[in-house]
């Protein structure tokens, strides 16, 4: 049959021989037609397991019928699924990872120039906040944790007149006039403090810039289908990485600039620090560090994943042991 478009729990309804439920010991597995990704989550087909999920596989039984499961609970057909899931793999996802990658490396190539650009500048803002880091440490600290509380709000405290201190202890008689002494006056906006909370090497000049290189010298030919599949995903992020990236630099060299050190003068309580934030520039910050050697080269540390995509390279991992076990 022709491979179905499934991305809704009506799309598996309706196909025909679909069953919602069926006992995979008494209906045995024939193969894999198609995986699929829900909008929503369904039931696995299984009868004894019926666990709702986005991603898994429908199937076609020995005798004609369709049902869907997930990738887990197919296990409970036995060795033939994880023989069916490795075909499948090699059959479907293999040569649809290695076009995804090509489209990836013909960009990359495309955008080589954007690229050394991108990380000549995220290598330069992780100067400066180690600059900042070594020479103002009371207000970095300050600024890291209203970076993680995204408090980018700036005010200043002002001591009130005691006419106006008198005009507020009449309307509040019960309160203590200690309260009403000072009031906040906003100053500003501080841009960019995300900055202070990412982690701008490992962003762009490794995850990004980096593998970007590694993979336009990579010969993706010889490469398992694991490693394909991480690399697809990566592929799969570029773009969002490349904005990503280009929002880091932007809001880095606004938060590194004369009117956000004016600003970050209201956070500090540190004489001495706020005196130098009055004549505080990026180039001093950079003086402060020693540009690290290898800056902006390809690491050869591995994918990081994110806990779905851990799960998925397990399974994957798992099915090709299964696939040995059985010599296939």
């Amino acid at each position: 049959m022709d491979k179905p478009f499934i991305r809704t729990a009506q799309d598996l309804r309706k196909l025909p021989n679909y069953l919602e439920s069926v006992d995979p010991q008494a209906q045995p597995l024939s193969k894999i037609l198609v995986g699929y990704f829900l909008e929503t989550e369904h039931l696995c087909g299984l009868k004894s397991c019926h666990q709702p999920h986005k991603e898994g596989f429908l199937v076609e039984l020995e005798n004609g019928k369709l049902t869907n499961v997930g990738w887990k609970c197919g296990e409970r057909f036995g060795d033939r699924f994880a023989l069916e899931r490795t075909k499948y793999a090699e059959r479907e996802l293999r040569p649809k990872a290695i076009r995804t990658i090509q489209d990836a490396m013909a960009k990359i190539r495309a955008m080589k120039e954007e690229l050394a650009t991108l990380a000549s500048d995220a290598d330069r803002l992780s100067q400066c906040k180690q600059g900042m880091r070594n020479q103002l440490p009371k207000l970095y600290k300050e600024l890291d944790r209203r970076a993680h509380s995204g408090n980018a709000q700036v005010v200043e405290q002002v001591e009130r007149t005691k006419q106006e201190i008198d005009n507020l202890y009449e309307m509040n008689p019960g309160a203590g006039r200690e309260r009403f002494r000072y009031r906040e006056e906003a100053r500003g906006i501080l841009p960019g403090l995300h900055v202070i909370s990412d982690n701008i090497r490992e962003n762009v000049i490794v995850q990004l810039t980096g593998k970007a290189e590694t993979l336009l010298t990579a010969d993706i030919g010889p490469l398992s289908t694991d490693k394909l599949l991480d690399w697809e995903r990566w592929a799969l992020r570029f773009d969002s990485m490349v904005e990503r990236a280009h929002a880091t630099v932007k809001g880095g060299t606004q938060l590194f600039s004369p009117e956000s050190f004016r600003l970050m003068s209201y956070l500090t309580t540190v004489h001495t620090e706020r005196s130098a934030l009055s004549k505080l520039t990026s180039e001093a910050l950079l003086k402060d560090v020693a540009a690290p050697k290898d800056a902006g080269k390809p690491t050869a540390e591995p994918l990081k994943l994110s806990k779905k995509q851990q799960d998925i390279q397990k399974r994957l991992e798992a099915t090709l042991r299964n696939a040995k076990r059985l010599g296939y």
